[in-house]
């Protein structure tokens, strides 16, 4: 007998860089089931503050409407802060 399983919609943002300096990006996929759907980056130079830059991320939830939201969390260890120069 097959089991009946949800199709998700997942939406999975990749945030990188520093939004003051205007070096941010934020990647992003949005999945349903094992498809991808959208790709695409929000570029924090786009934008001539914060809070247009991280709108455009609740904008893009709103939109996609997803039933997951995955958001990669970064942890800069003190030996290797050199190599993110």
């Amino acid at each position: 007998m097959e089991e009946n399983k949800k199709i998700y919609n997942i939406l999975v943002f990749d945030p990188s860089g520093n939004v003051v300096e205007g070096k941010g990006v934020t990647g992003f996929v949005s999945y349903r089931g094992n498809k991808i759907k959208v790709v695409g980056q929000i570029r924090a130079a786009e934008h001539t503050n914060q809070t247009s830059y991280w709108k455009e991320h609740t904008e893009l939830i709103e939109n996609l409407r997803p039933d997951i939201v995955i958001i990669e969390s970064f942890a800069l260890f003190a030996s290797k802060k050199e190599a993110q120069v």
